[in-house]
């Protein structure tokens, strides 16, 4: 299996602007900036409004960045007002793999139509006022669309003229001239995530950011002095799912030894230290994640994903485990926390593990195989984050806002040639 590692330097696009929304956005709705946070125009900016396109591996998402640019040269800024998203479940690559040329139109303008309405909504927090003001745009396909051993990013025909058919559809309904749309590599994921991060307001020069998706995971190890930034970034094929798919599918002896994470009939049976030290030894222990953070000073250490939002979201923070009734995010957590509430909650049922987080995705499943998992993802994350806590000041995890790697995107001058 290939790993991989880069070394990347990046030019500090913007200045330390906070730009993001307060929360994860459902499928089927969009997240609205209020009135009150509209930006004032200055005699020295020109402002543009970026619209960055995430095909990721669980569903669509957009996001409307209002980006500005001094007149007289240099790197574009975030604005303060957070951006307006939309998000549609159900990812476009796999929605396509396979296909023949003359079906991928069709599939993949469902989702694009869907979420690109939702922009505009207002009944659901879309503004048409700031979709209507959209003159550049990006899409960018991540982990779904690597490959699962090495990492990269898959040449498949149908997915040439999927990427063709953003471009078009983009074209048609926003007006636009030229939209970018490409998959990219999980180090260019990671550096954009870093350089997302670093627009927040009182940001530490020196910070890491581990991310972990489906398909891929990232860390993005920088450190910013003077005009230039430093960023390292090591990214695996060893997403949450990938790692699932790999055991339940394997030979007879993975799954007898995955029955200690994923054991549906005897949850009883599971057992979140083995199953902890099972992914550690199995899945991160040669990973390129684990050498670049065991050869980085500690730092203060970001989670970023699905996966992390998902513990910082759902879950109770630390003993005596009080009900997490609501969904906003706890600021931080101890690692030694996260182990601690995978052992008590890995041999519990579903039903068992509803008083502790009621909302927590794992237990929310309309098909019964999705059942049972709970302990899996609990243990996945107690094991990526023992694997690199050399990089992890104080033995904590930071939350941040998702969309971390668009808002990279939003004012990098790979994507928007104004912001070069």
């Amino acid at each position: 299996m290939r790993r991989s590692a880069s070394l990347l330097f990046i030019g500090l696009a913007c200045g330390l602007f906070a730009c993001a929304t307060t929360g994860s956005t459902p499928p089927g709705r969009a997240t609205r900036t209020p009135a009150a946070d509209a930006p004032r125009e200055s005699p020295d900016l020109d402002s543009f409004v970026h619209l960055v396109i995430d095909l990721g591996s669980s569903g669509t998402r957009m996001c409307l960045y209002r980006v500005s640019h001094p007149k007289r040269g240099g790197a574009c800024r975030l604005s303060t007002e957070r951006p307006v998203c939309s998000r549609v479940s159900g990812g476009l690559a796999k929605l396509t793999r396979g296909h023949r040329p003359n079906r991928i139109g069709t599939l993949v303008e469902g989702p694009l139509r869907r979420a690109w309405e939702l922009l505009g909504d207002a009944q659901v927090g879309g503004d048409p006022t700031l979709r209507s003001q959209v003159r550049a745009a990006v899409a960018l396909g991540t982990g779904g669309f690597r490959d699962r051993s090495t990492g990269q990013p898959l040449n498949r025909p149908e997915w040439r003229l999927l990427f063709s058919e953003v471009e078009r559809f983009m074209k048609q309904e926003a007006g636009l001239a030229q939209i970018v749309a490409w998959p990219i590599t999980g180090e260019e994921e990671g550096r954009l995530a870093w350089l997302g991060l670093a627009q927040t307001a009182q940001q530490p020069t020196d910070f890491a950011a581990i991310e972990a998706g489906g398909a891929t995971i990232q860390l993005a190890v920088g450190s910013s002095a003077g005009a230039r930034t430093l960023v390292e970034v090591a990214s695996d094929p060893l997403g949450q799912d990938v790692i699932f798919e790999r055991f339940v599918e394997g030979r007879s002896a993975d799954r007898r030894a995955f029955a200690v994470c994923f054991d549906p009939k005897h949850p009883s049976k599971q057992d979140g230290p083995q199953c902890t030290e099972l992914l550690q030894r199995e899945v991160f222990q040669r990973s390129a994640v684990r050498r670049l953070a065991e050869r980085s000073s500690p730092r203060r250490l970001y989670g970023l994903g699905l996966a992390f939002g998902e513990q910082f979201r759902s879950y109770p923070a630390a003993a005596p485990w009080p009900t997490k009734q609501d969904r906003a995010m706890h600021p931080s957590l101890s690692l030694s926390a996260i182990r601690e509430l995978t052992t008590l909650l890995c041999p519990l049922t579903d039903a068992e593990i509803r008083p502790y987080a009621p909302n927590a995705l794992a237990i929310q499943h309309s098909d019964p195989r999705g059942a049972g998992r709970a302990c899996y993802y609990l243990a996945y994350r107690s094991a990526l984050l023992a694997t690199i806590q050399p990089v992890a000041a104080a033995a904590t995890i930071h939350a941040a806002d998702e969309d971390q790697w668009p808002r990279g995107a939003a004012i990098a001058g790979d994507f928007f040639p104004a912001c070069r």
